[in-house]
């Protein structure tokens, strides 16, 4: 209890700091931990064009792009529920959808091809175009789809209208029902309740600032018109986390995450990635999960550490960024290490333990938890998960393992090969085998195994 006072009064400490280094009317943090809220801290005036009032862990901010994820996950519990197709066409569902021919997952991953913004002025502060005006413009694709990555708010109104299309209602209320009702997200809506923060543009060299519009986005709405809370957003996190159960299937949450399309910049490393609505950092391995947001008015961040079962967001009222959470996490993160596996306690996966050889390559095979399986090459390097599946090759074997993390064996199968007492001698692991020893000669080895076997180097 003491630790999390400390951790408490620091991250409060963190956020004023922020607050006054990066200019901002008010800020307003929550940190989750294993899908609890552990801490909530509110700073500066959420009004700077009226009485002063301080925020606290209910002031509304609009979370703008923030929504862009809520929106994807909507749309993939349709996809679970079977009323849509990830991968066919979003004209199957939206006939004159502009760029029809892209498929569902493409415009959630913005590889749609779609400009990034509607034909007229700057939408996010003169308001919205409608449905109709949008099909008006006859809008033309910028790329072919599935081509490149290009961030599109367009395209998320696209999936705005796919959701008011498939369920039969506005898309904030398909929001309020697929997602934020089955995680207790009670303070997040298309229109905020009174007492919401006010935002405003500050000058850059003077102590001034400049009312902001807060404009209807119409057919745009499903791109950035949510508002929100840090604790409604954290407890989205801790969803995205694996910490909250429920509205999606395991498989399609962690294919929400999963990185497909990268912003290619000359010059640049792949930093940054999208999956099905959500942004994927990598900083030197560590893979963090969320979005930002901006739009006139506000700035929003949303940072998920899943290994961790860590989300942290902030909000805040001005139209200059805050700098992002990034920094909070790593304060979190240093008083909460990378958890080490545990002991081997699964004992169906207890004998599969211990050191293989893919030919000469030592590999480590262990359980992190029941039903799972950790195999990693040499120097700790190329690790790749494993889920049971005990009828995955159609004949109830229980030796079959399938691959749902890492890269090369995501997706491949892992199957047990056992001697003729019944004793696990090897496994095949998308083809390749794995023996206890190098070139096991007990082990019928692909290729066949020299009948001299090992021998002296001359």
């Amino acid at each position: 209890m003491r630790r999390r006072y400390a951790l408490a009064v620091d991250l409060t400490a963190s956020l004023t700091a922020l607050c006054h280094a990066r200019r901002q009317p008010s800020l307003s943090g929550a940190l989750a931990i294993d899908g609890s809220i552990v801490w909530t801290g509110a700073v500066g005036n959420a009004d700077p064009l009226g009485p002063a009032r301080a925020p606290d862990a209910d002031t509304q901010y609009r979370i703008a792009s923030i929504t862009k994820p809520q929106v994807a996950v909507a749309v993939c519990a349709l996809a679970d529920a079977g009323a849509v197709d990830l991968h066919r066409p979003l004209a199957t569902w939206v006939p004159d959808a502009p760029t029809g021919a892209a498929t569902v997952a493409q415009f959630l991953a913005h590889t749609s091809g779609l400009p990034a913004e509607p034909p007229g002025p700057w939408w996010e502060r003169a308001g919205g175009p409608t449905w109709e005006a949008l099909l008006a413009a006859r809008i033309t694709p910028l790329f072919a789809p599935g081509t490149r990555f290009h961030y599109s708010n367009l395209a998320y109104g696209v999936l705005g209208r796919l959701l008011e299309t498939v369920t039969g209602e506005d898309w904030d209320s398909a929001l309020a029902h697929l997602v934020r009702g089955p995680l207790g997200m009670t303070r997040t809506a298309r229109t905020p309740e009174p007492g919401h923060a006010v935002g405003v543009g500050v000058h850059p060299r003077a102590d001034l600032v400049h009312p902001e519009p807060v404009p209807a986005y119409l057919a745009l709405g499903a791109a950035g018109e949510l508002w929100s809370t840090p604790s409604d957003l954290v407890r989205f996190g801790s969803f995205l986390a694996g910490a909250i159960p429920g509205v999606l299937r395991p498989s399609t949450r962690a294919a929400v995450l999963r990185p497909i399309a990268w912003p290619d910049v000359a010059g640049e490393p792949y930093a940054t990635a999208h999956g099905l609505g959500v942004m994927v950092s990598n900083d030197g391995g560590q893979r963090t999960y969320g979005h930002a947001g901006s739009v006139p008015g506000f700035t929003a961040d949303l940072r998920v550490d899943a290994e961790r079962r860590l989300a942290v967001a902030a909000c805040g009222n001005a139209t200059t960024p805050f700098g992002g959470v990034m920094g909070l996490l790593d304060a979190v993160r240093a008083t909460r290490p990378e958890p080490e596996l545990p002991p081997v306690g699964d004992e169906t996966a207890e004998e599969l333990c211990g050191l293989w050889y893919w030919g000469t390559r030592e590999h480590v095979l262990a359980t992190p938890a029941p039903g799972r399986l950790l195999l990693v090459g040499p120097d700790g390097k190329g690790a790749s998960t494993f889920a049971l599946d005990a009828d995955g090759d159609g004949d109830g074997d229980a030796d079959t393992w399938v691959g749902d993390g890492g890269d090369y064996f995501h997706g491949e199968r892992l199957r047990v090969i056992r001697d003729a007492g019944g004793r696990v001698h090897a496994l095949d692991v998308a083809t390749f085998c794995f023996t206890r020893t190098p070139y096991d000669p007990a082990v019928d080895l692909p290729g066949g195994g020299d009948p001299d076997g090992w021998r002296p180097s001359s």
